[in-house]
């Protein structure tokens, strides 16, 4: 159960708004004035607001200024209402600038409200404290990446291969990074294999038995089909690491392809049998085009991620946002993200206006370094430096497919949780670390799945 504020002057959709929510069986409060919003805010802990763009006593913008500037609430994600005919491109766009969380149009059906919710109240703290570096948003709120999140969530409860597909600089290799980070694999490296610029010698028989972790294999549309046959033997040597369920393996593999490689399977360019192999669990990142407005979240995320820990973040004008979210980005999120580094240096002011952007034509996007092998740190560790027995994968996804998508997140939920208590042996400031989430959250979505501790 959360606390959720509803500011809105409307009080037939208050009611209507209220009920509903009380029906999810969350405890609501209305304030119908900034006043009263803010007298609410400083007495109550709540976990969401709904905010209405247009109030008696001010706009909705100054009330969020408000909240983003109350350092008791500053973190609170804020879902924004406005009236069909009210729909201001402008202030949505300013209110995305200020923290927004998602923008609702009224009236809001059941099932939109049920999943802004769970999308709210399962996410990590929206912005950090001023001078913290901020973790880039690779997921979003945009249908495709919700369909992408969901798939996230069930490649991160097995050892399946997944493929993730998509064109050049949509984030495939973030998004396996995130996929490795939730895995019970991820006290172990992610390493990243350019299949561009690999000998033939990495692809020995016993080339699986010296890894532990994650094994992301960038642009495996590229690889000769003499390299293809070597590791598909490779991979023969090691099944248990690839097949679909198995939790028992130490190796993880994840492909991605800008490429359509089942046309290339027709061809006879890629070989059948190890496309199969690799594509148990297929995910698509749609073109950052087709993100919307989760592409100014991307945006400010980089901007604070460029400003580095001791530095002041820069931000977007209203003007800039309407051009970022005109320009085609043929260069997707990486375009995006050269640029909001590029302007953060260049920049001298604290606001960022559409000249600076200079889109006139694409950023220059930086051709990936040639380099065969290259490993991170461990993303997280639970100090044993052992990986874990996980549940039986397979009957987990086959439970899941049988879910629709509230049930299916839901159970991935209450998964990714009840294992990151038992890593912490049950101390929830710990887990709530790993998670990357507020204490207090953690505290409520235990509660709300009725966790035991």
């Amino acid at each position: 159960m959360a606390k959720v504020l509803i500011i809105d002057d409307d009080h037939a959709f208050s009611a209507v708004l209220s009920e509903t929510l009380e029906s999810f069986r969350h405890e609501v409060q209305e304030a119908e004035n900034s006043v009263k919003a803010f007298e609410l805010l400083r007495t109550v802990n709540f976990d969401l607001i709904f905010l209405d763009l247009k109030l008696p006593d001010t706009s909705g913008l100054e009330v969020l200024r408000g909240i983003r500037a109350d350092k008791k609430c500053k973190h609170l994600p804020v879902v924004i209402l406005t009236a069909a005919a009210n729909t201001d491109l402008d202030n949505t766009i300013e209110a995305i600038k200020l923290g927004a969380f998602d923008h609702m149009i009224k009236p809001a059906s059941r099932d939109e409200l049920k999943s802004v919710i769970a999308r709210a109240l399962a996410r990590p703290q929206a912005r950090a404290a001023a001078g913290e570096v901020h973790e880039v948003s690779l997921l979003g709120s945009c249908p495709a990446m919700r369909e992408v999140e969901k798939l996230v969530g069930l490649a991160a409860t097995s050892n399946a291969s997944v493929m993730i597909s998509g064109a050049a600089g949509t984030g495939k290799e973030r998004v396996a990074r995130i996929i490795h980070k939730h895995s019970k694999l991820s006290q172990y490296d992610f390493m990243v294999v350019n299949c561009a610029a690999i000998g033939d010698h990495i692809f020995e028989p016993s080339f699986f038995a010296k890894h532990k972790g994650t094994i992301f294999f960038d642009e495996i549309g590229d690889l000769s089909s003499g390299l293809q046959a070597r590791l598909l033997v490779a991979l023969q040597m090691h099944p248990a690491e690839t097949k679909a369920g198995n939790d028992k393996g130490s190796v993880r593999i994840i492909s991605g392809t800008r490429q359509d490689l089942i046309d290339h399977v027709r061809t006879g360019a890629f070989r059948e049998d190890l496309y199969y192999r690799l594509n148990v669990l297929p995910v698509s990142l749609p073109p950052l085009s087709e993100r919307g407005a989760d592409m100014l979240v991307m945006a400010e995320s980089f901007l604070y991620e460029a400003a580095g820990e001791n530095g002041k973040a820069k931000r977007l004008s209203s003007a800039a946002c309407k051009a970022l979210l005109e320009h085609e980005w043929a260069g997707n999120v990486r375009e995006l993200e050269n640029l909001m580094n590029k302007v953060s240096q260049s920049v001298t002011g604290d606001v960022i206006e559409v000249a600076d952007l200079e889109l006139g034509g694409p950023v220059p996007v930086p051709a990936p370094v040639p380099v065969a092998v290259a490993v991170a740190e461990p993303v997280a560790t639970n100090g044993t430096g052992k990986g874990k027995k996980g549940n039986n994968g397979n009957g987990f996804m086959e439970e899941l497919a049988s879910l629709d998508l509230e049930g299916a997140v839901a159970k991935v939920e209450k998964h990714v949780i009840e294992r990151a208590m038992k890593d912490s042996d049950g101390n929830k400031s710990e887990a709530a670390k790993k998670l990357g989430i507020p204490g207090k959250l953690l505290t409520s979505k235990i509660k709300e799945h009725d966790i035991e501790i």
